[in-house]
């Protein structure tokens, strides 16, 4: 190259400028080289001069000011895009809700329509705020407050807030979903719990988005070697795929791919990035496992924590366990006779159960907290089943359990707790209870539950008082639940109240009683979310986030519009596990 450059110039008779590069040990430097003949006396060349600077250093600022250059242009494109993307993200769902609600309004409109229509717009509501937080946490991000809280946590919680999150969407009659067990894992797992569920949850969104018919699995796996399992989900959709085109760039914020996907689920292209950046945090990663014209597979790994000392469960266990919370769907209930003692200190909670046992057949004796449940075992009269909340004033459920042991009470006892870790399991255990039941619980589960220890085998004098039983309270029940619901906004205002008077104690008392009551009242979404701040309130000091407080609104809002849709009790699920 040089001997090139220098015969140029010769044959040129002309000064020249060229760029040079010449090898060093430090890596290749770029030189400036200014070159030009030399004359002698008569005016014929006689040689060549050559000055040459090193431009190495500005070479490479030129280089690195183009690609931050090109970056600053990708990125304004990118949020052109969103922003015109955003706008129809907003547009589309509040022109829907308005339209429903306006036609609503008119007269004369069938009972079907108006539920309809009451579906879209609790969907559209839906599909809003969950923008608003990725939203939100993008903001968070960008300004290194995004936090992560880590904490043990029951990642068969996890995979049902997941259900519960999916089975509220728009899911289309032929695309199945469902999530497999594929190995054993821990009962608790050491990882942020509302994280690892954002990630999960908006990995099975975009599939959705994207998948017109056929499947979205989900497949649940954690590795067994070493002190720190790894915890593996892998998401898989039958859909378009994504092209090679977009895969370097579906993990960078406000991007989407090019591809077709239902108009009502658009997205804000925040998702990946967000459960990318989540992964990363705890201890592991996200990737694009697979991609084809029949569908994609993506993969998310994270850390579970240390594993021993922690319990683990079955794989056939976990997956009757996850699916215990499926409806009952055609399922007769059993017709019970036996007397149940139940001791719960919220009102609208403790008469929902005992209308249900009661019109299933069942006598109830109540208690409105620890102590007097322990007086009504010892008062003289037998129960066959003991129902005893945790988390009562006076006398807990913890001292009055272990007090009606001590007394010599044999019956079955049960604990109702609406959280708990697998260390507080031992403990309620160890004070004398038969099982611990998970709140919330719909009352035809509860009615399955308690069947297995009373006797079922009335007599007919005692089924024909049972049937009348039950026609009476089954309206009382229709009617209590009417009235949760009308109730529920002041429930709702109270807990605000409570975070803006700074006083936590009151806080997690009344989240503490949402979970039980809207849970049996059949409001899963309102009492999930409740269960979901209080398990925030126990894992930091940190006090609760206004959208923590507006989310659990609309939620809240969201499911009373459901009102005339759904039975007190029963909240039907579309999807298998």
């Amino acid at each position: 190259v040089f001997r090139r450059n220098d015969r140029d110039v010769l044959a040129r008779g002309l000064p020249t400028e060229f760029e040079e590069t010449i090898p060093h040990q430090d890596g290749i430097h770029t030189y400036l080289s200014l070159k030009f003949p030399i004359f002698d006396a008569t005016g014929a060349q006689s040689g060549i001069c050559g000055i040459s600077t090193d431009i190495t250093e500005r070479k490479q600022f030129e280089a690195d000011l183009r690609i931050a250059k090109e970056e600053a242009e990708a990125a304004n494109s990118a949020k052109s895009r969103f922003l015109a993307n955003i706008s129809h993200e907003i547009r589309t769902p509040i022109t829907a809700m308005l339209g429903a609600a306006e036609q609503i309004q008119s007269v004369g409109m069938q009972e079907q329509t108006r539920i309809r229509r009451s579906d879209m717009i609790l969907r559209n509501g839906r599909h809003l705020l969950a923008l608003v937080n990725d939203l939100l946490d993008v903001s968070r991000l960008e300004a290194g407050k995004l936090e992560i809280r880590m904490a043990d946590c029951s990642l068969l919680e996890i995979l049902t807030d997941v259900t519960a999150i999916t089975q509220a969407s728009d899911l289309p009659d032929d695309l199945e979903f469902k999530i497999f067990i594929e190995t054993d894992f821990p009962e608790t797992i050491h990882t942020d719990r509302t994280r690892v569920t954002q990630a999960i949850s908006n990995l099975v969104s975009n599939a959705i988005k994207f998948t017109e018919r056929g499947h979205v699995h989900v497949r649940v796996s954690v590795s067994e070697s070493g002190d720190e399992p790894r915890l593996t989900i892998s998401v898989e959709d039958t859909g378009p795929g994504i092209r090679e085109a977009d895969r370097r760039r579906i993990f960078e914020v406000f991007t989407q791919g090019d591809l077709p996907m239902k108009p009502s689920l658009t997205g804000a292209g925040v998702g990946l990035s967000l459960s990318r950046w989540i992964a990363l945090q705890l201890g592991g990663s996200l990737d694009l496992q697979r991609s084809s014209r029949t569908g994609c597979v993506f993969m998310l790994r994270i850390a579970t924590g240390d594993s021993r000392g922690v319990n683990w469960i079955g794989r056939d266990e976990a997956a009757l366990r996850l699916g215990e919370e499926l409806p009952l769907v055609g399922q007769e209930l059993p017709k019970l006779c036996g007397r149940v003692l139940l001791a719960e200190d919220v009102e609208d909670t403790r008469t929902l159960i005992e209308g249900a046992l009661s019109s299933a057949g069942a006598t109830v004796v109540t208690a409105v907290d620890g102590s007097e449940a322990v007086d009504r075992c010892f008062e003289g009269d037998t129960f066959d089943l003991v129902l005893l909340d945790i988390r009562m004033p006076n006398m807990d459920g913890f001292q009055a359990g272990h007090a009606i042991r001590e007394g010599g009470y044999r019956s079955a006892m049960i604990a109702l707790t609406a959280s708990t870790t697998a260390a507080e399991r031992d403990r309620i255990l160890a004070a004398g209870f038969d099982d611990v039941w998970m709140k919330p619980i719909s009352l035809d589960r509860l009615i399955l539950r308690v069947s297995a220890f009373l006797d079922t085998a009335c007599a007919e004098v005692e089924e024909q008082h049972a049937d009348f039983v039950r026609k009476e309270s089954r309206e009382v029940l229709v009617e209590l639940s009417r009235q949760f619901r009308k109730i529920l906004p002041d429930r709702i205002h109270a807990i605000e109240d409570s975070v803006a008077q700074g006083d936590r104690a009151a806080y997690r008392e009344l989240l503490h009683q949402l979970v039980g009551s809207a849970g049996i009242h059949g409001l899963m979404q309102v009492s999930d979310e409740a269960a979901r701040l209080m398990g925030n309130l126990d894992d930091s000091d940190v006090p609760p986030r206004t959208s923590d407080l507006i989310r659990l609104r609309a939620i809240s809002e969201a499911s009373i519009a459901q009102e005339n849709t759904e039975t007190p009790g029963r909240e039907g699920r579309n999807t298998d596990a």
